[in-house]
C-alpha cells in the first residue's frame, strides 16, 4: 500500500514517475504505447516499475540524469534536480 509522505526525499526513479504522470495529467494523454527505452548507463538499475516512465521522461527531456550518463535510480533527488526538472516540465507545456 502506498502513502503519501510529503516530507520524505525522493528518489530519481519517483521523480521518474511522478513528472510523467503530471505530464500525462497535464496534456490529457498517454505516453506511447511503445516502450521508451532507457539509454543511461545503469538503466539496468531502475526498477521494473519505473522503468516504462524513466524512458518516457528521458525522451521528453523532463530529466537529464547526473553526468557521464548516470541516472542513479535509487539515490535521493537534489533541490537542484527536482528545480530542472520542474523547469524542463514548464517547458514542455
Amino acid at each position: 500500500m502506498s502513502t503519501i509522505a510529503p516530507n520524505n526525499a525522493i528518489t530519481s526513479e519517483e521523480m521518474a514517475v511522478m513528472s510523467v504522470r503530471a505530464y500525462e495529467y497535464v496534456k490529457g494523454e498517454q505516453g506511447d504505447n511503445e516502450k521508451d527505452a532507457v539509454s543511461f548507463a545503469d538503466s539496468s538499475s531502475i526498477c521494473g516499475w519505473a522503468q516504462d516512465a524513466a524512458g518516457l521522461a528521458q525522451k521528453l527531456g523532463l530529466i537529464k540524469g547526473r553526468g557521464n550518463n548516470l541516472f542513479a535510480p535509487q539515490a535521493l533527488t537534489t533541490r537542484a534536480e527536482g528545480a530542472q526538472m520542474i523547469g524542463n516540465f514548464i517547458s514542455l507545456l
